[in-house]
């Protein structure tokens, strides 16, 4: 057998790992941006370029469909017979309520693998793209920074016979795109990641030629002893089915059969008799700042090598294709992508700028697998509430659909109708008729009869409503934190940073009453100082700490600070922060412009400034820093 060990270089703008949804949609977004000096040059990177078949990634829903439309792809829709989309059908014990899109919306169905072959079909007509059939196998280091990722490592294919030709693609920008089963999440993360959590899984199969209760809407089944059952037209004569269940998975399908409509057993039957069952996991990943202390420079995750919730909504390719529209125009403004400073940045501000869609997404998938999948008493209760504010109509179903469509971005609002369910429940628990089954003469159940509570189970009921409440907070407030929280719960190191950050200021506040002194923090550098001093003297504070930020020593974080004293005669002390490899014996810059004074006989100031490039958030002096100015 010939051997290829060659090494071929190749320097790319970004080299993007992974063909699937978001990786070819970045890829054609980035190549249609006006130029600052020269064309982009993209790689797209994939292990395998034949049609991918997945029982997932399957419904697009109508935020993901304008999100196409943003990126120049609405034709990837078409010539793949996908299916138009108008809204759902919930079922449950044989009742239905319809929840269909606003007027002028529709998402789309479709066979995933044909989708997936119309995006990469952008991305080879898209100037400045090459896309390549290479198996990338490792991340390479920066010899000089080894927080910095310059490229990857990948085997390429070459002629039967032979072995894979190793070859390094190197890049001003990484983004790594390859899926739920990202093989370089840990890497590029490092202890500032998370590892996914899976729930349950969906297990698959497709039915033919069947006709749902509402053509052309997805259906959503509640089912005992599992989860919620999920079926959409995804091609003229194919339907997928969907069951969520929990472990051990089952090895067949016919033990729900009876809770689906009766329309639907034979084709089930024929189903499981043609084809395997197949099955994907249904995962929880939290999305992470990705500019932490342990994260990899030059690198960026994207889709769900990053961000997963349960596909039960079918808002997946949504957050998706709408988190490729934000980094695009976050990285349209980047003439070099080697910028470390400026790409951070621009992940911080796509992190928060993505959050209003991404978080109602989020959470909204969670609660609803919740509720629908109850086998809970108290759930129970909040699933049965739910049902029965959809049956309300009007606003109990149009707000909804928004936020699950992907049309209204807004935590707020899916937090209100949540909430709203919450004390609907609560109401319907007390008011509404609920199924008791009446033994017959002989002891035997007949058939089961429907009652209204008497006014003497109202005590009961009462604690009853307590705990069902209880019940939704504890659904409700854990996910919402998960959006709200930029860490992660194992980096402790940032985690206890925002913690000291946020109760700091009112410890310090309660023991004195007032912030230290002579304490002036500017961030960026702005004339917001005490009036106790000149216009002049602010000028030349401001300019002396930027001066002295320039003489920082920082060659681990890289977080350059200058700080400047004022003193009673006009006198200018400046002081940059000196960092040491043993971290504890780094010297803020306020500490060395104070230890610099005080040596040399000064003990009063008139101010203080301190200067740095943080963009987003203030900058607070470190404890030590902030007791020495009280001391002195």
């Amino acid at each position: 057998m010939a051997s290829s060990t060659s090494i071929t270089d190749s320097h790319y703008d970004i080299v993007i790992v992974g063909a699937g949804i978001a990786g070819p949609a970045l890829a054609h977004g980035l190549s249609q941006l006006p130029p600052y000096q020269r064309p982009l040059r993209i790689a797209l990177l994939e292990r395998s370029l034949a049609e991918p078949d997945r029982i997932v990634g399957e419904l697009l829903q109508p935020g993901g469909v304008t999100a196409l439309k943003e990126l120049g792809l609405e034709w990837t829709l078409e010539g793949i017979d996908a299916v138009p989309v108008h809204g759902y059908c919930v079922l449950e014990g044989g009742n239905q309520v319809h929840i269909p899109y606003p007027e002028g919306y529709e998402g789309r169905s479709f066979h995933h693998g044909k989708f997936v072959m119309k995006l990469r079909e952008a991305a080879f007509k898209a100037k400045g793209v090459d896309v390549i059939e290479a198996t990338v196998t490792e991340l390479i280091e920066d010899p000089h920074d080894s927080k910095r990722i310059i490229g990857v490592h990948a085997t390429k294919k070459v002629q039967e016979g032979q072995e894979p030709e190793k070859v390094q693609y190197l890049a001003d920008l990484v983004v790594i795109a390859d899926g739920c089963f990202s093989n370089f999440r840990t890497a590029v993360m490092g202890e500032s990641g998370f590892k996914p959590v899976t729930r349950s899984h969906f297990v698959g199969a497709i039915l033919e030629d069947v006709t749902l209760p509402i053509p052309q809407h997805g259906t959503v089944a509640l089912v005992q002893g599992s989860g919620p059952v999920l079926l959409y037209q995804i091609s003229e004569h194919d339907t997928r089915i969907l069951i969520d269940v929990q472990q051990p998975l089952p090895a067949d399908l016919p033990k729900y059969s009876p809770q689906l409509p009766s329309s639907l057993y034979v084709a089930i039957e024929n189903a499981i008799a043609k084809d395997r069952l197949r099955r994907m996991p249904n995962s929880f990943l939290p999305p992470i700042e990705q500019n932490g202390h342990s994260c990899k420079n030059g690198v960026i995750l994207l889709g769900d090598a990053w961000n997963m919730r349960h596909p039960l909504t079918g808002g997946g390719m949504t957050v998706a294709l709408n988190d490729v529209v934000i980094l695009r125009d976050q990285l349209s403004s980047m003439p070099d992508f080697r910028d470390v400073k400026r790409v951070n940045q621009a992940l911080k501000a796509w992190h928060w700028a993505r959050k209003p869609l991404a978080s109602t997404v989020n959470i909204l998938a969670f609660a609803l697998y919740d509720l629908f999948g109850a086998e809970d008493e108290l759930l129970g209760v909040l699933r049965t509430g739910c049902f029965k504010y959809f049956e309300r109509g009007g606003e109990c179903v149009n707000g909804p659909v928004t936020l699950l469509s992907g049309i209204a971005k807004s935590p707020s609002l899916l937090f209100n109708h949540f909430f709203a369910v919450a004390f609907y429940s609560l109401w319907c628990l007390f008011t509404k008729p609920r199924r008791i089954h009446a033994p017959s003469s002989s002891g035997v159940v007949s058939k089961p009869v429907f009652a209204v509570p008497h006014f003497y189970e109202y005590p009961y009921l009462f604690i009853q409503s307590i705990r069902v409440f209880w019940t939704a907070v504890v659904v409700f407030g854990p996910l919402m934190w998960s959006e709200l929280r930029w860490w992660s719960p194992t980096d402790t190191k940032r985690r206890n940073r925002v913690a000291f950050f946020a109760i700091f200021p009112i410890v310090f506040a309660d023991r004195y009453g007032r912030v230290p002194p002579l304490c002036l923090v500017l961030h960026p550098p702005r004339e917001d100082m005490s009036s106790s001093i000149s216009v002049e003297d602010k000028e030349r504070l401001i300019q002396a700490s930027i001066e002295a930020k320039q003489n920082s020593y920082s060659p681990y974080s890289k977080f350059r600070v200058g700080a400047a004293l004022l003193t009673p005669d006009g006198r200018l002390i400046k002081g940059a922060n000196i960092e040491n490899a043993s971290y504890g014996g780094t010297i803020c810059a306020e500490r060395t412009g104070i230890v610099k004074a005080v040596s040399d006989g000064v003990s009063k100031f008139s101010a203080l400034a301190v200067v740095t490039y943080v963009l987003a958030n203030p900058y607070l002096g470190c404890l030590v820093c902030l007791f020495s100015m009280w001391n002195v």
